[in-house]
């Protein structure tokens, strides 16, 4: 199955977590290669994957990119 192309943009806040979402229900599943798992679902690469889950980890957050507008955090 090919992965969706996508523009190489910052990715939204929804679009973050949605990563998340897709992140946590393939963890409940327990599945090993989550990153792949959730970059193949999603569409998205799986180094953008990787650095969306380091960001939450990290912050406990969801930072807004500027494509949303002014940058924020999300909880």
């Amino acid at each position: 199955m090919d992965q969706c192309e996508r523009s190489p943009i910052a990715l939204t806040t929804n679009e973050k977590k949605m990563v998340l979402s897709v992140y946590n229900y393939i963890h409940s599943l327990e599945i090993i290669n989550l990153c792949k798992e959730v970059s193949l679902a999603t569409g998205v690469g799986e180094a953008t994957v990787a650095h969306v889950l380091a960001e939450f980890n990290k912050t406990g957050a969801v930072i807004a990119s500027e494509q949303d507008g002014e940058a924020r955090w999300i909880s």
